[in-house]
């Protein structure tokens, strides 16, 4: 590799860095409490052992389903499996159809004929895949990569007075 092009991918990595080092988390996570010491949870298990989780303060992930209920002591529920109370903390309800992040304590209500619940005390979008390049990020990678393209192709392809009048001559 030459001088120019190391130079060059230095200078594409150092910007890069620095462009991912001044990105803000792309999470924000609506608390009213530490967040620290909570047990991860898959929810399909959770569903099913609530009772197990009695008074935990526990994590996990699903889908928010807004659904009419019997049970209407509940703000909202995780894959229609796990009925979620925000309303406590004072935390806003998070939109149909997101998929989020909640940390809570596992309840348990004697109100409608008993039921267990998650009294969440933080949730924050959650992405289920894997993370999407950031698209704000896209454009100046493009720019940079099509800066050393044109110097790396100029380099390669420099023309001096000499080789013009070389082929001037020629044509005579």
């Amino acid at each position: 590799m030459g001088r120019v092009m190391k130079k060059s991918l230095g200078i594409c990595l150092l910007s890069l860095w620095l462009i991912l080092s001044l990105v803000p988390s792309l999470s924000i996570r609506v608390s009213a409490h530490d967040d620290s010491e909570y047990l991860e949870v898959n929810l399909e298990y959770l569903a099913g052992h609530m009772e197990d989780f009695d008074g935990m303060r526990v994590g996990t992930k699903g889908t928010v389903y807004f659904m009419s209920s019997f049970y209407m002591y509940v703000d909202f529920w995780l894959d229609r499996a796990i009925p979620v109370v925000v309303r406590f903390a004072g935390l806003s309800t998070p939109p149909e159809g997101s998929f989020i992040e909640v940390q809570g304590v596992i309840e348990y209500s004697r109100i409608e004929g008993g039921f267990y619940y998650l009294n969440a005390h933080s949730w924050a979008y959650a992405d289920p895949s894997v993370a999407e390049f950031p698209s704000f990020l896209i454009l100046p990678l493009f720019m940079i990569a099509t800066l050393l393209i044109v110097i790396i192709y100029k380099r390669k392809h420099y023309v001096t007075a000499n080789d013009v009048s070389f082929f001037l001559d020629k044509e005579d």
